[in-house]
């Protein structure tokens, strides 16, 4: 006689083919052919399925947005309020799903719809902004996002750069917002699914920039502009900026909303789990496991 089972299935989202939720029942299915009981958990690591994760384990308002695709074109985005939180997943305006394997350029494209996010966040007056980074199509360093929140990024001749990350080897100064105390009102904090520096080997040009589409000389541009980034970014309380864990996610978007709005970086798994109750979950099929457990046989 084999032992009763009771399984939960907590999966990430498989990239392009099936989602948290998809991906645990499909094996929930097969569990439960075998006879187990079953519990599925939408879960997520800071990246894409982060909205979907967060809006299963909690009532929420869905709000969708007109903002910029990662080419500056119209797109519809959603976005998650609870209560005075909300929950911003990039890649749902600024994913590389969004664009064809043909348009892929980070030397172009914007991270500025995943700001418009925010801002429409911050216009609810939302007291705490949780920013999903996983997933992008950009490595601009979050100046598209930055300048959608009142940001602007110069050349030597005081002109705003143009869109994305091939514009930051002419960075030479950061105008903040007129309107500064607005963004220092609410908490941010930045749910990061990889741990990488924004320069360097390990860093976000040379280890990311070639799945969003950048050649050997796009990576070395990109590399060039987060370095003059990270130089004006540097600061006596953080002089090693660039190598800050988790501030390559999502192309530097990470760093920026970090080193620009204080923004908190973490580890969007660890977040995600604690707010979809992946503890309790644990404990309850532990209980049901043990309850029914009778070995040996009588």
């Amino acid at each position: 006689m084999s032992r009763p089972r009771n399984i939960l299935m907590a999966m990430n989202a498989f990239k392009g083919t099936l989602t948290s939720r998809e991906a645990g029942e499909a094996v929930a299915r097969g569990a439960a052919r075998a006879g187990a009981g079953t519990t599925v958990l939408p879960v997520a690591d800071g990246g894409d399925g982060t909205l979907e994760a967060c809006l299963a384990a909690r009532p929420g308002q869905r709000i969708a947005e007109s903002v910029a695709d990662p080419l500056g074109r119209t797109v519809t985005a959603e976005w998650a309020l609870f209560d005075s939180v909300a929950v911003v997943e990039m890649s749902r305006a600024s994913g590389l799903a969004l664009l064809a394997p043909e348009e892929r350029n980070p030397l172009v494209a914007t991270s500025l719809g995943t700001g418009q996010l925010m801002d429409r966040a911050l216009r609810r007056g939302v007291e705490h902004v949780v920013v999903a980074v996983g997933g992008s199509a950009t490595v601009d360093g979050g100046m598209g996002a930055l300048c959608a929140l009142g940001f602007s990024f110069r050349d030597e001749q005081d002109r705003p750069l143009g869109p994305g990350g091939g514009a930051l080897v002419d960075l030479r100064s950061i105008h903040f917002p007129e309107d500064e105390g607005r963004l220092g009102l609410p908490v941010w904090t930045v749910l990061c699914d990889v741990a990488n520096p924004l320069i360097g080997p390990e860093g976000a040009a040379r280890v990311y920039g070639p799945q969003k589409g950048a050649g050997p000389e796009d990576v070395d541009t990109l590399e060039v502009g987060l370095g003059v980034l990270t130089m004006i970014l540097e600061s006596d309380e953080e002089p090693y900026i660039g190598q800050l864990r988790g501030g390559g996610a999502a192309g530097g978007l990470a760093l920026g909303l970090h080193a620009l709005l204080a923004a908190e970086l973490i580890d969007g798994a660890d977040y995600i789990l604690d707010w979809v109750g992946f503890e309790r979950a644990l404990a309850v099929a532990m209980e049901k496991f043990l309850t029914r457990l009778v070995w040996p046989p009588v």
